[in-house]
């Protein structure tokens, strides 16, 4: 009895060194996996310092950085088309900038205070493209003529979401709105229907918009969403420089910040509007100077992005609640909100 005591207590002993062998090689083998990983990571990236805001690197030298970043890591392609390339897969050119949504667009890019608008490359929908000709059916697209123009338009939007081109934005036109309840009406329409037909079946438009979660996606990319309308007056930071006959929605893909060096998301009171430290303090400086500011939150992280896709009117108007169904004006501004924790009373 005692002999098999002692031999059961030998192979337990044995296993245990055994056990702890192993258990060491596989956290070497691991931490050394981690040590390649790291090391593949670093080739890629080079010198991660490159792509903050005042590590005084060129924009080349940055879009190169990351060209190489997504290009090893996979998760998108960069992709050069021609224009006869494009007109040939989506039925037009998006990037036509002779094309009726680009001209009546051009004013707006050329105008706005924003530092890096005219500089930016900008893809449209097709011309003929109509909120009217589109649904929220099965099909999403309308009977007739339109057709074309609205899965042209389609393919277009997927095909800029889904790969990286150095595309900074993607404009749709929407109807001339005379109010912003009318407006934020077609946004909300609009951003349905795309949300339906998002062939990543995400759905970003049935979750709680009015969160500081939410984000619009589509085709797996998420977007910064801004719209104009000629309903803004000159003291809003989304006036539209006379353009009277279409109202527009443009979504830029965030890997468009750092392309530009906007920088990270900062508070209001880190903005500093007399001395801009940064090309994000620039942006809020220019448009403040010129009489058009637009509201900056304190905890940028807290505010929902629904208040920033439909601007109010002016800075002290009342927040618009386009993602409801009556797009009613919230009984509050921004400011207001803000206090309250973002959380609507009445």
């Amino acid at each position: 009895m005692q002999t098999r005591t002692v031999c059961g207590a030998v192979l337990v002993g044995v296993g245990g060194v055994v056990g702890g062998w192993w258990l060491c090689g596989w956290l070497r083998e691991q931490w050394q996996r981690g040590r390649r990983a790291r090391s593949k990571d670093t080739g890629a990236w080079g010198d991660l310092e490159m792509l903050k805001p005042d590590s005084g690197a060129s924009k080349d030298e940055v879009a190169e950085r990351y060209a190489r970043l997504r290009l090893q890591h996979g998760d998108n392609t960069i992709c050069t088309l021609s224009r006869q390339v494009l007109t040939s897969v989506l039925g037009y050119d998006p990037s036509d900038q002779e094309s009726p949504v680009l001209q009546a667009f051009r004013p707006l890019k050329t105008g706005t205070h924003c530092s890096f608008a005219k500089r930016a490359v900008v893809w449209a929908c097709h011309g003929s493209f109509s909120l009217e000709t589109i649904s929220t059916g099965a099909c999403g697209i309308a009977d007739g003529d339109d057709v074309d123009a609205v899965d042209a338009t389609l393919r277009a939007m997927a095909l800029f979401a889904s790969a990286c081109h150095k595309i900074d934005a993607f404009v749709i036109a929407l109807p001339p709105a005379s109010t912003i309840q009318e407006h934020g009406s077609n946004v909300r329409r609009l951003l349905t229907w795309l949300s339906d037909m998002d062939p990543s079946g995400r759905r970003c438009m049935a979750k709680s918009v009015d969160k500081s979660r939410w984000v619009f996606t589509f085709a797996g990319n998420e977007f910064f969403i801004t719209t104009f309308a000629p309903c803004y007056p000159r003291q809003s930071s989304r006036y539209q420089f006379g353009v009277r006959d279409a109202a527009f929605i443009l979504f830029q893909p965030y890997h468009s910040f750092l392309l530009h060096r906007v920088g990270v998301e900062t508070s209001r009171s880190e903005t500093n509007y007399t001395h801009p430290a940064n090309v994000r303090d620039e942006i809020r400086a220019r448009f403040a100077r010129h009489g058009s500011p637009y509201f900056v939150p304190e905890d940028p992280a807290r505010m929902p992005n629904c208040h920033q896709a439909v601007s109010p009117l002016t800075l002290h108007a009342p927040a618009v609640r386009w993602w409801l169904d009556t797009c009613p004006l919230s009984r509050h501004t921004l400011q207001q909100l803000e206090v309250m924790g973002w959380k609507e009373e009445g």
